[in-house]
């Protein structure tokens, strides 16, 4: 991304030198020319060189000017991203911290069973933590580049809600803040066509940032309302409020932007997200706030319900996975085996193969009928998971273009889950595996 950049930056140089040598050129040639074709008394020779020389001095002042400008943005750009680290490094240290400690063999080895469900709930809770920040990453990474694209499926209101709540609520607790949550005029069972992912990065940015300027035993109140209702959709409403230290009048309208050397820089990354991610899904934020009073936010979305069709697919039976086989083709051993465990849960079973190379043979070599699917992690040694599913697509093996070859990958961006369509892979999963996503993508090919 960085070295694309640096190429763009290149190539305005390089026209800008040609474009002045071009110029410096032509004038040269018609001054030659002027000069061969006819005499000139004094001052028309001195006005014309006069003229020359102002040209080529504006012509110079011009590039100078567009490459400065081309500079500082570069300047900017670098300013930005070493602000973006230096806050993602300082944000992940604090669930890093849970997580190592929790897991501590000399701790573990003290836990009573109570302690041990704290530490693993706390576990749990750090890592989607850090699973947030990782996607608040990916996300500005997209915004910059302007390839952010919105993953519209079928969710209930209170799912979007809820699972945000779960991410943030050990915090909520650690300083004994009081939370509400409030429905107002909302089917909350109803399903309504959203980016569930971009929605919770908007309300976990928005609920952190409320725990971390709250103090304790201060209150936070959300409350869900919808606004206007129809066959079609529903204007739906948020409004967050706390009573915390609230935000300075004159860092309220920078609120929303990466201010380095403003009171806001503390919020900076994260509402400059939820900013982009509410303009994005088509959305209305504002913001009201008074120092040591607290700070309210509003968000306003029109979400078109689903369509009855489209909600029968949604299935939470998972009964026809029961007895399946399946093929993992994993070169982590942790990985595999928080796979397998997974699996186990719905009552299947699996072989593992540990690259592709080794995925490919076990497949092509197995009697028709032995796999229900292939789950194929994709940066492997040997043979990576596109390589590799594009021989097995290609093999004589009875079942190489009817069984299902699912992407199991650490790779999230949009043009990764282009390139394992275009090996041809059915469908793509990102890691840290969410078990629900995995047992819905298998069903809908099993079945």
């Amino acid at each position: 991304m960085n070295e694309n950049k640096s190429k763009n930056v290149r190539k305005i140089l390089m026209v800008q030198i040609v474009l002045n040598l071009i110029l410096i050129g032509i004038v040269l040639g018609v001054f030659y020319l002027l000069t061969r074709t006819r005499t000139y008394p004094d001052g028309e020779l001195v006005f014309i060189m006069l003229f020359i020389l102002i040209a080529m001095i504006l012509s110079m002042s011009v590039s100078i000017y567009i490459n400065h400008r081309t500079q500082v943005k570069l300047d900017e750009d670098r300013l930005s991203r070493s602000i973006i680290v230096a806050r993602a490094s300082r944000d992940m240290r604090t669930p890093m911290n849970t997580i190592i400690n929790a897991s501590d063999q000399d701790m573990v080895s003290r836990y009573n069973p109570q302690d041990m469900k704290n530490a693993l709930d706390n576990v749990n809770s750090a890592g989607k933590y850090l699973m947030t920040l990782i996607e608040d990453l990916l996300a500005l990474s997209k915004l910059k580049d302007r390839q952010l694209t919105l993953d519209e499926k079928p969710h209930t209101i209170m799912e979007c809600v809820e699972e945000s709540f779960q991410m943030v609520i050990p915090h909520f607790e650690k300083k004994n803040i009081h939370f509400n949550i409030e429905y107002k005029n909302v089917d909350i069972c109803r399903y309504v066509n959203v980016d569930s992912v971009r929605v919770q990065q908007v309300l976990v940015n928005l609920l952190n940032n409320a725990c971390k300027y709250t103090p304790s035993e201060g209150h936070v109140d959300l409350v869900i309302e919808g606004l206007n209702q129809t066959d079609e959709y529903v204007d739906i409403q948020f409004t967050l409020s706390d009573d915390g230290i609230g935000i300075p009048q004159g860092a309220l309208k920078n609120l929303l932007k990466i201010m380095p050397d403003d009171i806001a820089a503390e919020k900076g990354m994260g509402m400059t997200i939820v900013n982009a991610l509410v303009k994005a899904m088509n959305g209305k934020i504002t913001c009201e706030s008074q120092e040591d009073k607290g700070t309210t936010f509003v968000i306003n979305f029109r979400w078109p319900y689903c369509y009855k069709d489209q909600v029968e697919k949604i299935t939470t039976d998972y009964s026809v996975l029961n007895g399946k086989h399946i093929l993992l083709v994993e070169n982590n051993a942790m990985s595999a085996e928080v796979a397998k465990q997974i699996l186990e849960t719905q009552g299947m079973s699996m072989d593992l193969a540990v690259n592709g190379k080794d995925g490919v043979e076990i497949f092509t070599h197995a009697m028709p009928h032995t796999y229900d699917a292939i789950l194929m992690d994709i940066r492997m040694p040997l043979m990576d998971g596109i390589e590799a599913t594009q021989i097995i697509r290609q093999s004589t093996h009875p079942e190489s273009d009817i069984i299902p070859i699912i992407a199991m990958t650490a790779d999230a961006f949009d043009e990764d889950r282009q390139r394992t369509r275009d090996a041809g892979m059915n469908a793509h999963i990102t890691k840290p595996i969410n078990p629900q996503e995995l047992f819905t993508t298998l069903t809908n090919y099993l079945r």
